[in-house]
Order: structure tokens, then sequence, then C-alpha cells
């Protein structure tokens, strides 16, 4: 290739969003979660173009764009990157439910001539239980749109030197090969991306892979089993730059922390930096229900800076939990797990899967009331069963012919994609809703204030989550974990074959969407405040206990 002096090529990362129910992307003016896949992989570009990977006279110009939080400029890409030398798209860290949207996005790219990589989860998990071309990927083949599988250590400057000489290759799979990673480069220190998350987050993973084998999960058959840790050294080194640039909250991405091989030197680490160095460092981990079993492990992580802890409890039948291949939880156990938490001082959040096989509208309910009656949980996630591309579960129902929805953008935990042996598609979505409205019910939130003023904690912190979560599902119509701060609708940014709306009827419709929904959020919380002052006055006159929060298994259990 002919190359002019000090010649450009550009690498574009780009972490797609998905479309709601009326075909528009969904945006936030700040995310409550960052796109921890988008920096990994720019500090992963980063290390491999340090050498000059594509030749002396060829400079590299790294772009990165998440789009829950911004709007690809699709226009200014193309005519930047088609100039001489080019340069690649390549769509990270994509889910399931993301990957019309990446498809959507790569079409301009490739009429253009750009090439275009696609990796994450989906197609990772797809090529991991289904060899051949699965869920959605022949979409991606038929605009020659490449495919990775796998983690990305190691492999950026083969992409980067292949699309460059345009020979990209169609798949690259290197699910066999996982990297090590005490040598793997840190994700890339992004100031702008920080500031576009509502608290000044940092995703950052400590470690991969998760010894248990939970049926609905496509994360172990993409990261394996086996712990792999980043260094200790390095990861003290990264939080100590981070610092610099005014000290942030941390997202401790990794699927269940408390099975890191290093989570003690990990935290050891932590404590040194908070109390021998001054770095202010909180931080939200995710653990599974036995993590508090775990000797110094609740009480090294309140030192560390734990603030919060995100626990995969998922159900409280043990029907359930055998029929997910999740014979870790033990029901009897989870009140004290969970207390310990509590009496640390840490939030906790866990999950709730609607959608298992013995599930009835009846059953489910009931579970609800024994967890609010029965279990110190400050917050509860509510999800619907996915077969996730990827799980287990998927590809036994492929295999036995099934029928599951074939719109890949309803794969998102809060959409049905198959039938249910006791419910109707309508059924289990409408439980599904009524169970945000059991626990986030006014008398039960008055309920967690009292506990967490009881229990030493600031009901305050619960009342930010309880807030902000529910009104999310219950005004904007979308989970929580996919949320963010004052949703955007672009109106030109719509799923290809739906109408674009005029403008003179989209934007009054608009503005008067973004009233309403503020207006209703705003009554919310002062509701809940009102609630709160209440809660907190009657516990300083007169105390509070109940049987969530007193010593000994649960009074009542659901059978």
């Amino acid at each position: 290739m002919a190359l002019n002096q000090n010649s450009t090529y550009r690498v574009v990362l780009i972490k797609p969003s998905h479309y709601d129910d009326d075909g528009y992307v969904l945006q936030w003016l700040k995310t409550h979660m960052p796109a921890n896949s988008l920096l990994c992989v720019r500090g992963i570009v980063e290390e491999a173009i340090g050498g000059k990977i594509l030749g002396p006279g060829v400079d590299i110009i790294i772009e990165h764009y998440d789009e829950y939080s911004s709007v690809i400029p699709v226009e200014k890409i193309i005519q930047s990157t088609t100039k001489s030398p080019g340069g690649i798209v390549m769509l990270v860290g994509v889910q399931s439910s993301e990957f019309p949207r990446s498809i959507d996005l790569a079409r301009p790219f490739r009429e253009a001539g750009i090439p275009v990589i696609i990796g994450g989860f989906h197609v990772s998990g797809c090529v991991a239980m289904a060899p051949d071309w699965a869920p959605g990927l022949e979409a991606a083949r038929n605009l020659d749109v490449s495919i990775f599988a796998g983690e990305l250590e190691g492999h950026a400057g083969t992409i980067l030197k292949d699309a460059f000489e345009g020979r990209l290759k169609p798949l690259y799979n290197v699910l066999g090969a996982p990297p090590e990673l005490e040598t793997a480069p840190l994700p890339h220190i992004s100031l702008s991306a920080i500031r576009r998350t509502c608290h000044s987050v940092v995703a950052l993973d400590l470690g991969r892979g998760c010894p248990f084998q939970c049926s609905f999960c496509a994360i172990i058959n993409v990261q394996g089993r086996k712990s792999r840790c980043r260094s200790v050294g390095k990861v003290t080194d990264y939080i100590r730059r981070c610092a610099t640039l005014g000290g942030f909250n941390y997202l401790i991405s990794d699927d269940n922390f408390a099975r890191n091989a290093k989570w003690e030197a990990f935290l050891d680490a932590f404590i040194s930096l908070r109390e021998k160095e001054g770095i202010k460092i909180e931080f939200f981990i995710q653990v599974d229900t036995q993590a508090a079993r775990i000797p110094r492990f609740v009480e090294k992580a309140k030192r560390a800076g734990c603030t919060r802890v995100f626990i995969g409890m998922e159900s409280v039948r043990e029907d359930n939990l055998k029929d997910a291949s999740k014979g870790q939880n033990k029901v009897e156990d989870l009140k004290e797990m969970v207390l310990a938490w509590k009496r640390a001082g840490i939030l906790s959040y866990a999950t709730f899967i609607i959608g298992f096989p013995h599930d009835t509208v009846k059953r489910v309910e009931e579970d609800i009331r024994f967890i609010k009656q029965n279990l110190a949980i400050d917050i509860l996630y509510f999800f619907i069963l996915v077969p996730l591309p990827g799980s287990e579960d998927h590809r036994l129902l492929v295999e036995s012919g099934a029928s599951l929805e074939t719109d890949l953008n309803r794969y998102d935990s809060e959409h049905t994609t198959l039938d249910h042996p006791n419910m109707t598609r309508h059924e289990l979505l409408k439980l599904y809703r009524r169970a945000w409205e059991m626990f986030y019910a006014p008398e039960h939130a008055e309920t967690l204030f009292k506990r967490a003023e009881a229990s030493g904690m600031q009901a305050w912190d619960i009342f930010t989550s309880f807030h902000g979560f529910f009104s999310l599902v219950k005004y904007e119509k979308i989970h929580p974990l996919q949320s963010g701060l004052l949703r955007r609708k672009h109106r030109k940014n719509r799923r290809p074959g739906l109408p674009i709306e005029p403008w003179w009827n989209f934007y009054p419709r608009r503005t008067w969407e973004t009233i309403t929904i503020q207006a209703k959020t705003a009554a919310l919380g002062w509701r809940l405040w009102r609630i709160m002052k209440k809660a907190k006055r009657e516990v300083e006159e007169s105390g509070y206990s109940d049987a969530a929060i007193k010593d000994g298994r649960a009074e009542t259990k659901a059978e």
C-alpha cells in the first residue's frame, strides 16, 4: 500500500446500545454503569500499537464511543476513516440484546468499505456453544463483518495488521487460549468516560473465571471456570493514577470477586492505600451467596472500601436452584449470609429471577413476601429468565426444538423470550412488573429505612437506589442495569424499518414525555423522602427490630 508520510490509520471502538420498545436507541445524559469492556479493549489496543506495528510511516489514532451515553457520529467516522490508509471499526463488549444494533451500526461502515469486527459475550458465547454460525451471526456474515470470539489480550496486533492489509478473516476464535492476566494491560483511564457516569465510576476487572456452572450463565463458557487474576501491584498503581484525577468510585466487574484467587491480596492492597497512603477508595463487588462464609472476607472488604455488594441469590426455592445448577446457594443460609453484610454496614443488592419452570404467579408472590419479611436485602433486582446464547440453557432449548424469540433485541432480561409451562408470555411479563411493585411498595420502603437506621447504616443510601431504580422501572420502563440519568432520544436514531417521526410531532411529544416523567419521578422522591424522615424519627424514639435483622434462621420459609 502506497502511503503518504505520517499517514494516519484510525481504530474506532464502539460499545453499542440497544433499542427500546419503540425502536429508539437507548441513551442517557449519564449512565449508571461504565462500559468496562470498551476501556479494556482500548487499553489492549494501546499496548499493541506501541511498536509501530503497521510500519514506521503509519500513525494509529484510537477513538472510543459508548453509545449508552453518546451519539455515534457515523458520517464523521466514515469521512475520516475512508481516507488512506483507512481504519477499522471494532464493536466491543456486545451482549445478545445489543447485537441487532451492532449490525445496524456496522452496515453503513461496510457500505463505505470500512472493515468491521464484532466481539463480546454474544458472539463468543455462540461460538463456544455452537461452532456453526449461531443466533444472528448470519447477519454479520452477510455483511462481511468479522467475528472475534474470546478475550482480546495478545491478539489486537493481529487484528489490526490483517485489517490494514485487507485480509481480515471472517472468524477469529481464541476461546481455547484464555490469556494470563498478570501481564495484561489494564483498562484505559478516560476522564471523559468517567464523567459520563452518574457517580464518577471506574470499572475494573481484577480477575476472570468462576468455578460454578449456573446453567443460565454465558460468562463461564467464554471466560472459563478457572480463576485468572491481574497483578496486585499493577492494579495498585492504576488506582494511584486514578486518584490523581480526583479519586473515584470503582465497579469491580469480576463476575464473582469472592472466587478470585487473589481476593485477599487485593483487599489488603486497598486497605494499605486507604489507611497508609490516604487514598480514598470505595467500590462495588459481585459475589455469590456463600461469600460471607469465607473467613475475613466481609471484614476486609469493609476496611478496603466496599460500600455495596451485588449478591447472586436468584431464587429462594430449592427446586429452582437445582434446575439452574446453582447448588452453591443454600436457602437456609440466606438470612445469615445477608445479615453478615448488613452488620458490616455494606449495602446489599440481590438478584431474583422470574420464570423458572416451577414458577407460578402464586409462588413468585409468596417468594417476594418471604424475602421482604425474612431477608434484610436492601435492594432487589428482578429479571425474567432468558436463555442467553452461549449458556447451557440456550443450547439445550435449541437442541430440544423449543420455540425461542428470534429478535435478539429482546434478550435483555426484561422481556419474555420463550413459552413458560405455567404462564402465558403476557402473564409472565405482568408478573415481572408486579414483582417490582411488591418489593418497592411504600410500606416496604419504610421497613428498609428503619432496618438501615437500626443497623447503624444510613437510610439515605437506600433512598437513592430505591428511588432511582423504581422510578426507572415504573416511568421509563427500563431495567436499572441499563439505565442512567435523563433519557435521550434522537429522532432519526431509530431501528431500521420503523418510520422516522416528523419533527413537528416528535419534539412536542418528547418534551411533554420528559416533563411528565421528571414530574412523576420528583413526586415519588418527595413521598419517599417523607417516609424516610418518619422512619428515622421513629427509630430514634423507639428503636426497631424485625424478623429479618434478628439473629437466627428465617421464621418462615417459602415452601
